[in-house]
């Protein structure tokens, strides 16, 4: 017999190696991922942030910014179709948070002081997330009526890359749970029947014929076109306009929580990634969700509670004896779904090689304009790969996420999936701070901002039909004082019970009619003072005009001078 070749010893060297290695030592090369994206979570709505020191409701309040409106009472506004109650403010006199699973990630991990989604409602937040790329490059924002457009109108297509499909490619086993918010595939119940059987028993059985058909259907998409091997506890989009019976129509995070576990349980060869995207707050916090049916969910009525987590009697009961706010009892919910993660990650024996990253999909305070709606609460926890108590200031987005996810798996993003953002990998591990990102672009409506720094200037140019509309309506303003209600996107104010710009983004931006703005955002990062025409402003101003410009210099749509 001839003696093993050179290259034949050192391929058997290889393999002796590779089998003497641990299945744990293995496995952490290639971590698991949960991705954890919250619904309009503020910076006042999570224990990890000061609130004054970020832009949120309470820290304008404390520092005798917040200016409640006229026209409303008890200083309260309508979010998501519901009014806030009497005596509920948007801010929090007691702004103290139940959190301690988060608060401890976040302490082993880094947190993100000047982190940013890139279009402030969730279905652009949510395309931007998946893709890497901006929403305005979105096919649905192209082929609009008026092109350019950035509104809810993001329908994540089969042929476009996303991060479940780079994932699968480099072996993952890929997951979802939760509101989905990117189109249905073509699987749709029309306006006039969800409106029937929203006064229907849930278990009538034409209503269950139709949720039930609807929910299937949404389910095989994600995983047939999209590329999730896993789609359970699907909202098609919010709660309120889900296709069921109105009783139906909740959050629960019980259950949702309960299909990540069934998930994160599955016995596997390969690594996983989950992107958990919640249905909470999804406005700011109340206290009435208490109220709502716990076997309620969009796929039908459960037989009993999921038991996944506490009852939430006592998330209830416990905050009484902590004396916090039950209002805020929803942070602790979100906390308690977070530790039944953690519980089920070190059941497995998976909890030191799983990366957990926390997002909101931007803040309830901003939300639908290019302001600092967009900056939002974020952290990252990964074992003892990550120095705790890591603040990073640099400028990261959820367009990075794609490429970052792809980077934690050890691979590269495919060629035919451009990308525009980069992986802050590097940034978590401590090896590439300082030069980041000099500049992002956040869009809203006919609105773009270019982010540095220190400063933010916003461009407002709508098309014509939409500048006359809003010209017409300044008029009326002026002479009677009404509020006015049509936004830079062109939409006039569908919660008719709200004054004003919807999500009253009127009344917490004084300039918002300003069709050039700029901030300083070291000195009023609740963007208060517009200071174009002050001499720093003129100052700075060309070179932000370039930065914005650059930007946008291969966007498919016109933009006034900034058109490509």
């Amino acid at each position: 017999m001839k003696p093993p070749s050179i290259i034949s010893a050192c391929l058997l060297g290889v393999v002796l190696i590779l089998n003497s290695c641990s299945k744990q030592e293995v496995e952490k090369v290639r971590p698991n991922i949960i991705l954890f994206y919250a619904d309009d979570l503020d910076f006042d709505e999570i224990s990890i942030y000061e609130g004054r020191e970020f832009p949120c409701y309470s820290g304008m309040e404390e520092l005798g910014l917040y200016r409640p409106d006229q026209d409303d009472t008890a200083r309260s506004h309508y979010q998501n179709r519901r009014f806030l109650h009497e005596g509920e403010m948007v801010f929090y006199d007691d702004p103290r948070m139940y959190m301690p699973t988060i608060d401890k990630l976040a302490d082993e991990g880094a947190v993100f002081d000047r982190f940013y989604v890139t279009t402030a409602i969730c279905t652009p937040s949510r395309y931007s997330l998946i893709t890497g790329r901006y929403a305005s490059r979105s096919p649905g924002v192209i082929h609009f009526r008026e092109p350019g457009n950035v509104t809810f109108n993001q329908h994540l297509l089969p042929t476009e890359g996303n991060f479940a499909r780079e994932m699968k490619r480099l072996g993952y086993e890929t997951g979802f749970v939760g509101k989905w918010h990117n189109g249905n595939g073509g699987v749709r119940v029309d306006r006039g029947t969800s409106n029937r059987i929203r006064g229907m028993d849930p278990e009538d059985p034409e209503a269950k014929e139709i949720y039930q058909g609807f929910y299937k259907g949404l389910a095989r998409h994600l995983k047939d076109s999209i590329g999730f091997d896993f789609a359970e506890r699907i909202w098609a989009g919010n709660k309120e306009s889900q296709p069921v019976p109105q009783v139906m129509r909740v959050h629960n995070l019980e259950w949702l929580t309960e299909g990540a576990l069934k998930f994160i349980r599955q016995d596997r060869e390969n690594p996983f990634f989950l992107y958990m995207a919640l249905t909470v707050p999804h406005g700011r916090y109340y206290s009435d969700w208490i109220n709502d049916d716990p076997l309620a969910t969009p796929a039908g009525m459960l037989s009993e509670r999921p038991d996944c987590m506490p009852p939430r009697e006592e998330i209830i009961g416990l905050l009484e004896e902590k004396g916090i706010d039950t209002r805020n009892a929803i942070a602790t919910w979100i906390d308690f779904s977070v530790a039944a993660l953690m519980e089920g990650l070190k059941e497995k024996e998976l909890d030191e090689n799983t990366v957990f990253i926390f997002i909101s999909d931007h803040q309830s305070r901003g939300k639908n304009a290019a302001y600092e709606g967009c900056r939002v609460p974020m952290f990252v926890w990964w074992g003892d790969r990550i120095p705790p108590g890591t603040r990073i200031d640099e400028i990261c987005a959820n367009i990075d996420v794609s490429s970052t996810l792809v980077d934690m798996a050890g691979g590269q993003v495919s060629p035919g999936n451009p990308q525009d953002g980069m992986s802050f990998l590097p940034v978590i591990l401590g090896k590439g701070k300082g030069d980041f990102r000099q500049a992002l672009l956040l869009e809203l409506g006919f609105s773009r901002s270019v982010v540095t720094k220190k400063y933010k200037y916003m461009a407002n140019r709508p098309p014509e039909s939409i500048a006359l509309r809003m010209q017409e309506e300044e008029k009326e303003y002026n002479a009677t004082g009404r509020r006015r209600r049509i936004d830079w996107a062109g939409s006039s104010n569908p919660h008719l019970p709200e004054p004003g710009i919807w999500f009253c983004a009127d009344r917490d931006f004084p300039n918002y009619f300003d069709q050039d703005q700029l901030y300083d955002l070291e000195k009023d990062w609740f963007e208060q003072e517009n200071i174009l025409d002050t001499p720093e402003g003129q100052k700075v101003l060309p070179g932000l005009k370039m930065q914005l410009k650059d930007l946008m210099k291969d966007m498919e749509y016109p933009f006034g001078e900034f058109t490509p």
